[in-house]
């Protein structure tokens, strides 16, 4: 096959992917902002945990959410990220619903759901850790703020 008809099968290609809505929807688009968050934590017979809230400022990209969730920073969930994005249509904005992958399926497996409004983005994760018979949920809520730049690693 010549240059000059790859170039043309990639082109092509690349306007079914944008037709077919697989680029990014400009309320997801890649930039990072600043997030006001307050994380509670949530284990199942742990009551005291639900009283207490945590408040963060965070810079995320809005296409690698995991940010959001400041658990994500453990040592034990060290390998893993929500990946594999689903976006719904909801009443008051869109939701979208993740996979929590890890590097191995011994550490943990999960999954996280964010629902985003004009200025507010609210997450559900929920982890079940790998060998252990020990499940929790954390859920945020976070206020948009102004633009900024992540710092290396985030």
């Amino acid at each position: 096959m010549s240059r000059v008809h790859i170039g043309a099968v990639a082109s092509v290609l690349t306007f079914m992917a944008l037709a077919a809505g697989l680029a990014p929807r400009a309320a997801w688009a890649s930039n990072a902002r600043s997030y006001d968050v307050a994380a509670t934590m949530v284990m199942p017979h742990l009551d005291e945990m639900r009283r207490q809230v945590s408040h963060h400022t965070r810079c995320v990209k809005d296409d690698t959410p995991d940010g959001l969730f400041p658990v994500m920073d453990q040592h034990a969930l060290r390998g893993c990220r929500l990946g594999y994005p689903k976006t719904q249509a909801h009443e008051s904005g869109e939701r979208r619903d993740y996979v929590l992958v890890c590097a191995s399926a011994r550490v943990a497996s999960g999954t996280a759901s964010i629902e985003q409004s004009e200025d507010q983005l609210v997450g559900l994760l929920t982890v079940k850790m790998g060998g252990k018979n020990m499940t929790f949920s954390q859920r945020v809520e976070a206020r948009r703020g102004a633009p900024c730049t992540p710092r290396e690693g985030e």
